[in-house]
């Protein structure tokens, strides 16, 4: 008869491999990680990861924050030149005031779309100026010396038809100027983007 030994369960070998200390000691250790991992490690893990996108949103907000602020800034020098309370109205009284004392001649006055710059719009106007060669020379000079913000961004200049007839007399010869003049504004509260 042979006699085999009764199958140990599994459990009963392992309990058996473990008694000695090395071998404990090579199973508690990734045992002892693993959990530390997965019990503290990883759900810090995603708080850090969590945290780190918070503070890159900040800091965001704070780069943006020194830049408007240096944007602001750079606009205190120009805060003068452009009028407060000032609209599309106001822009058409003021250029209307400095062409009725000239011997201008005042065509059309057309007002173009405005374009949005930050807290500031810039307004468009459409001339339609008929008058000698000196006469638009004092008026482009003088909007160019204006302290209000002006820019010219289209200037045409053609002899005036009706002046063409009447200039073999000996008269001053009279020419057409088409300009458009655009000028920063600021907006009203109620338009102002929230800071």
């Amino acid at each position: 008869m042979s006699t085999t030994p009764p199958k140990a369960g599994l459990p009963k070998l392992i309990l058996d491999q473990l008694r000695s200390p090395l071998k404990l000691r090579l199973v508690l250790c990734p045992v002892i990680l693993g959990g530390w991992y997965f019990l503290f490690f990883s759900p810090l893990s995603d708080h850090m990861t969590a945290t780190q996108a918070s503070i890159d949103k900040e800091r965001k907000r704070i780069d943006m924050a020194s830049k408007l602020d240096e944007a602001r800034k750079s606009l205190l020098p120009f805060k003068d030149r452009v009028p407060a309370n000032s609209d599309l109205n106001e822009l058409i009284q003021f250029v209307m005031a400095r062409i009725r004392p000239s011997p201008l001649k005042l065509i059309d006055l057309r007002p173009e779309a405005s374009k949005h710059f930050g807290p500031f719009d810039s307004i468009f106007l459409s001339l339609s100026i008929e008058g000698t060669y000196e006469q638009i020379d004092e008026l482009l000079a003088g909007i160019h010396n204006e302290r209000r913000l002006f820019r010219v961004e289209s200037l045409s200049l053609a002899p005036a038809a009706r002046s063409n007839d009447k200039n073999e007399g000996g008269g001053p010869f009279k020419l057409h100027l088409l300009l458009k003049l655009a000028s920063l504004m600021e907006k009203t509260s109620s338009e102002k983007p929230p800071s």
